[in-house]
């Protein structure tokens, strides 16, 4: 089972966006999502995606994109 989706790991997720240099619009269209989806990654919110599940495994997707230094 995934573990939810924290606002420990939202933060850390903007944290990264940020070092990298990454507006939110760039760094949700070079990820294939859409903008407000990013934004509920980032600040709460679930209502975009089909689970709480999927919101968790693609936010830690995209922290681990980050932490590899890829975008």
């Amino acid at each position: 089972m995934t573990e939810p989706w924290t606002a420990e790991d939202a933060l850390l997720l903007q944290q990264l966006r940020q070092a990298a240099g990454l507006d939110t619009s760039r760094f949700a269209i070079e990820n294939a999502i859409s903008h407000a989806q990013l934004l509920q990654l980032e600040n709460g919110g679930d209502t975009l995606f089909y689970s709480t599940a999927i919101k968790a495994h693609l936010g830690r997707k995209l922290i681990a994109k980050l932490q590899s230094g890829s975008r």
